[in-house]
């Protein structure tokens, strides 16, 4: 499985871990607080998952710590940034050393299956009569070269957006767009589940290598899809041609349970236990902000990439961060 036949143009920055369902948090800025919310409630119902973050605002720290405390999930402190008189980590966002990281989340992992996903995926296994871990089983004991997994990209939209423009809290919470997802053609890297234990080179949406000759199995859109609700996406003007052969699939999707009106009001619930009366700050701002100079930041790089850029420079005082502090043993960073 080459880099040149699943490699997302748009690029993964931040680490990521999975569990036996698809989990994982990248709460790099305030958009994604309401879908690390949404996620985690609608995932809660199963088995319990692993979820990793490096950089935070204060408010989505409030949320992580939350769930954190529910048993919901494991917050892993990650000692390898670089802390020196040159080199402050804070003003600094970090797009190398994923691939490290990612790694050592699958040594960390105990489950069968891992994923490495950001909040806003999901996986949709379309035969609902059995859960999704039997269908990987049946299909591993039926091929037994199989090590992962590789699940068709597919867009996930929500109508009406979550995130409009302006954002306002209390229409936020009325969460009607959940209710009413439409999937979209839209090519972009496949994401991998893998079994744990032969994932040798485990990637963002690939095992590069294998253990004992293991190899990947390519999910027929049928059986399963990777469905991915960007920032992005919403709002996003969606042509015929993207929605002609998927329709039937929006109408399947559903991701609030049987109850989806208790789901809502469940999120509703927690949304209060975790700000009270107090809703956190949001702004689309801080997301336009680092989008323009990430942007121009892949524009200058040739080569190998250096790996520590300054775009959070930008952003430093845009939003209320989780800054790092340096250990007295070696100026590397905990976060």
């Amino acid at each position: 499985m080459g880099a040149t036949d699943y490699m997302d143009k748009d690029g993964a920055l931040w680490p990521k871990c999975g569990g036996d369902v698809p989990s994982e948090l990248r709460a790099t800025d305030p958009s994604q607080r309401p879908k690390i919310r949404i996620t985690i409630e609608a995932f809660s119902q199963g088995p319990a998952s692993k979820y990793g973050n490096k950089l935070v605002t204060k408010s989505v720290k409030r949320v992580l710590d939350y769930y954190e405390a529910k048993g919901l999930a494991e917050l892993r402190p990650y000692p390898l940034m670089p802390y020196t008189d040159k080199i402050d980590p804070n003003n600094s966002t970090y797009h190398m050393g994923e691939h490290l990281v990612e790694r050592h989340c699958a040594f960390w992992s105990k489950t069968k299956y891992s994923s490495n996903n950001d909040i806003d995926d999901f996986f949709f296994h379309r035969n609902r009569s059995i859960s999704l871990y039997d269908w990987m089983e049946s299909i591993v004991q039926n091929k037994t070269k199989i090590g992962s997994f590789a699940i068709k990209h597919y867009g996930l939209q929500w109508n009406p957006p979550l995130l409009p423009r302006p954002f306002v809290y209390e229409d936020f919470l009325k969460l009607k767009g959940l209710q009413n997802p439409m999937v979209f053609k839209n090519e972009r890297a496949n994401k991998a589940l893998f079994l744990t234990e032969y994932a040798r080179q485990p990637f963002t949406h690939w095992v590069d290598k294998f253990f004992k000759g293991k190899r990947f199995y390519g999910a027929k859109s049928h059986e399963i899809v990777y469905l991915h609700a960007r920032n992005s996406f919403e709002g996003m003007e969606i042509n015929h041609k993207q929605t002609e052969q998927t329709m039937k699939m929006s109408s399947e999707v559903n991701l609030l349970g049987p109850d989806p009106e208790a789901t809502l009001e469940r999120i509703r619930n927690v949304t209060a236990e975790i700000f009270g009366s107090n809703p956190p700050p949001y702004t689309h701002h801080t997301t336009q902000v680092l989008g323009k100079c990430l942007h121009n930041w892949l524009k200058d790089q040739a080569g190998c990439r250096k790996p520590v850029t300054g775009c959070f420079n930008v952003a430093k005082y845009l939003d209320d961060w989780v800054f790092a502090e340096p250990t007295p043993e070696h100026r590397w960073t905990t976060i």
